[in-house]
């Protein structure tokens, strides 16, 4: 695990791996690791989940089965990349022209939640990078509707209604 700054961006990353076990008809045994790093990055802002990630063959496939992202002005973007929300209003606000726009200039490289393989310190650079894009992306109506005020958690489902 890491933990700091990341040019003015209090970050913390952590790398996660796992495997699966499976056996052929002959008894033979196998073991497919997948590996992830993750960073934690403070976004100024406390919004219900939302989940950018690259649009794959599988989640195509679970969409035909019920499993529905949100639709966006841009095809490219609904090509690219599968978004879910708690709160859809949020992430349609969330995702401005701005934000989509340096999305796709990502070329799908990073969702947010980030899955790929593990990687090495100097690989977290991208990561930091495109974390600090990200919260630097978020619109100013966003940060407005929920910003948080000094003193105040990041849990949305602490804020006080008003």
């Amino acid at each position: 695990m890491l933990s700091g700054t990341w040019d003015g961006l209090p970050v913390r990353e952590a790398d996660y791996w796992y495997y699966t076990e499976s056996s052929d008809s002959k008894g033979g045994r196998s073991k497919s690791y997948s590996y992830f790093s993750v960073v934690v990055a403070d976004l100024d802002c406390s919004v219900p989940r939302v989940s950018i990630s690259k649009e794959t063959l599988l989640t195509r496939a679970a969409e035909h089965l019920g499993a529905r992202d949100l639709d966006f002005e841009s095809e490219e973007f609904n090509r690219m990349f599968k978004v879910t929300a708690q709160d859809p209003q949020v992430a349609y606000q969330l995702i401005d022209p701005r934000m989509m726009n340096w999305l796709l200039s990502t070329g799908g490289a990073f969702g947010f939640e980030v899955a790929g393989h593990r990687r090495r310190p100097t690989e977290l650079i991208p990561l930091f990078g495109s974390a600090q894009l990200f919260r630097d992306h978020i619109p100013r109506l966003v940060r407005t509707e929920y910003g948080i005020r000094q003193g105040e958690g990041t849990d949305p489902t602490e804020r006080s209604s008003s």
